[in-house]
């Protein structure tokens, strides 16, 4: 697998890619301005079954990927297009399984009280994230 899990691209209200962020292209190497993102990413004529923007759901929801053939995180958020138009980004985060998970769990004191402060003051929110802004790695805090 890969060691970059994390990644984002945009699209516009007719699936049409926007941008990305190096990690999505290394990801999916298919990844390009203007080009269908159910065709970049899945190889499809339409829009993906599970997919988020068509389903129109909200908020983070865990998928298996079909073509790295593992779970994956997507949350998919509108956005407002220059021109005024609708449109998303989309955040996916590979979900750790066994030794990782046990890895990616806060043990040390320090860790444990971030999780906690985090907890406290976003406790109205759902979904808390985090970007190292010298990688550009996103951190899931928590997500429901």
């Amino acid at each position: 697998m890969n060691t970059h899990s994390s990644g984002y691209y945009s699209i516009d209200k007719d699936y049409n890619i926007l941008s990305y962020n190096d990690t999505a292209k290394q990801l999916y190497p298919n990844l390009q301005p203007g080009a269908k993102c159910y065709k970049a990413l899945m190889g499809l004529d339409s829009p993906c079954p599970l997919c988020p923007v068509a389903l129109g759901i909200q908020g983070p929801k865990t998928y298996l990927d079909p073509i790295r053939h593992i779970y994956e995180t997507v949350d998919a958020v509108e956005t407002v297009q220059p021109d005024g138009s609708r449109g998303h980004a989309l955040v996916f985060s590979t979900v750790a399984e066994g030794e990782s998970l046990s890895k990616s769990i806060p043990t040390g004191e320090n860790s444990l009280r971030l999780l906690g402060a985090i907890n406290l003051l976003a406790s109205d929110y759902m979904s808390v994230y985090g970007v190292n802004r010298e990688t550009g790695k996103i951190s899931v805090y928590r997500s429901r």
